[in-house]
């Protein structure tokens, strides 16, 4: 049976031609077989498959499609750069800014105006309380200070998420630490050593924050003391622990997560742009009745070839911008050959483009099609080491997580932009085969698939 008027004149016309070629070949009607007029489907018709005349009447097609639908263009080609301008603003900023610790300290009689009249240097307090120093490296990280008389106060407003965490210094905190400084900076008195310390309520139900807060505090107490152990004339290195940063083999010593994300993202996004036009485009052609374009004579092959086309074109445009975006506009690192990278996410653009076809063939709707497509990019998001290191996965997935689309080519893109490897190197070579043979797998798919299925691309 047909499933529409369109189908059922294609399957006429089809039977029509092979008459005319049975009358012409004198074959007798009792030796015609029953199924001469069963109707194939597939990408390489058994007619001639490609003829430049049809496929550039069908990529001229395309190209006023576009020029009627321009939204639509811009949309595919300005989506990625704008998602690219999107995660810099997001991620490229300090994560502790517009953050406030509270502080409780009874030296700060007249809060923090206690030190804004006094002196900020010097062996000694003079009058002002250390409190004051380790407040001062606190506001140079950009943090909000805020002055609380009571500790149970405090600690109130950073169970109503006024503040991210709770200072509390001992009121002999000052004496302290001068006592330790200036006379036995390794003293054995309790009461001493522990009047000397911060005691530090944090809330920790953010662990990205929470961890740069504490990073932050435990880098300015360091400072700190170190400074004050210089005015007084001893060694700073005496309150550092023994270990040296040293130049580093790949990036740098003050690492963000920006440089960690942009290969996932660009492989992301490449990847799920080509499955949204790839969707679309064999949804659309089939919506607007494929049968016709049988009947005038256009295949299968060219009717996928010239959107094919058209989709690397607008992918070029989309690498391009995004590539600006990154890497000009704000200047990301990128150590190594750009063009390797570059043909990467082509080539994650292809393996997303055949995918895409092999989902299109599989549903009737583009509904269906479009939930299983964005199904399949958000388990990739999860488990190609976009967001987390292959290293910290559970064992299990750690030693199947690289036959899985998408992840060996995060990784080689990773590889050549923090590290400058080339394509001979094990991690690079392998994500660029590892996303072609499975652009062949999904391309074979969409091949048998297309066959099995009446009037399919």
């Amino acid at each position: 049976g047909c499933d529409s008027l369109e189908e059922s004149f294609l399957m006429l016309s089809q039977q029509q031609e092979s008459s005319k070629i049975i009358q012409s070949q004198g074959m007798p009607k009792e030796n015609i077989p029953e199924n001469h007029n069963e109707v194939t489907s597939s990408l390489f018709d058994s007619t001639t498959f490609w003829n430049s005349d049809r496929f550039i009447a069908q990529l001229i097609k395309n190209i006023k499609w576009y020029r009627t639908n321009l939204h639509i263009l811009a949309v595919l080609i300005f989506l990625p750069p704008a998602i690219a301008f999107i995660i810099q603003f997001q991620l490229n900023n300090n994560i502790l800014d517009n953050l406030s610790l509270a502080v409780v300290s009874p030296e700060l009689p007249e809060g923090q105006a206690t030190c804004s009249t006094l002196q900020r240097t010097g062996c000694n307090s003079g009058g002002r309380p250390f409190t004051c120093r380790f407040i001062d490296f606190l506001t140079n990280s950009s943090l909000g200070i805020v002055v609380y008389d009571d500790l149970k106060e405090a600690r109130m407003a950073a169970k109503k998420n006024k503040v991210w965490g709770v200072l509390h210094f001992n009121e002999m905190y000052t004496d302290a630490l001068a006592e330790r400084i200036n006379f036995d900076l390794f003293s054995n008195n309790d009461t001493v050593v522990d009047a000397s310390f911060i005691d530090v309520y944090m809330d920790m139900s953010n662990m990205l924050i929470s961890t740069a807060l504490i990073t932050e505090m435990f880098e300015d107490v360091r400072s700190m003391i170190q400074g004050m152990l210089e005015d007084c004339g001893l060694n700073p290195k005496i309150f550092d622990i023994p270990l040296q940063k040293m130049p580093p083999v790949y990036g740098s010593n003050n690492p963000t997560f920006l440089e960690f994300a942009i290969p996932g993202i660009l492989c992301a996004v490449s990847f799920c742009m080509a499955v949204i036009y790839g969707i679309g485009a064999i949804m659309f052609e089939r919506a607007i009745g494929l049968e016709r374009s049988f009947v005038a004579g256009l295949t299968k092959f060219e009717v996928v070839s010239s959107h094919f086309v058209s989709q690397m074109v607008i992918a070029v445009l989309q690498e391009l911008l995004m590539f600006f975006v990154f890497y000009r506009i704000y200047n990301n690192p990128h150590e190594g050959k750009m063009y390797l990278t570059f043909l990467l996410l082509l080539l994650v653009q292809l393996l997303g483009t055949f995918f895409a076809h092999v989902v299109a063939i599989s549903h009737a709707t583009e509904r269906s099609a479009m939930t299983t497509g964005f199904g399949f990019v958000q388990i990739l998001s999860l488990v190609g080491g976009i967001m987390w290191p292959v290293e910290g996965m559970h064992g299990i997935l750690r030693n199947i997580v690289w036959a899985i689309p998408l992840l060996p080519a995060v990784e080689a893109y990773r590889a050549i932009v923090m590290r400058d490897w080339n394509i001979s190197h094990p991690v690079v070579f392998k994500g660029f085969l590892s996303t072609s043979v499975w652009t062949v797998i999904f391309l074979v798919m969409a091949i048998i698939l297309s066959r099995r299925k009446k009037f399919a691309l």
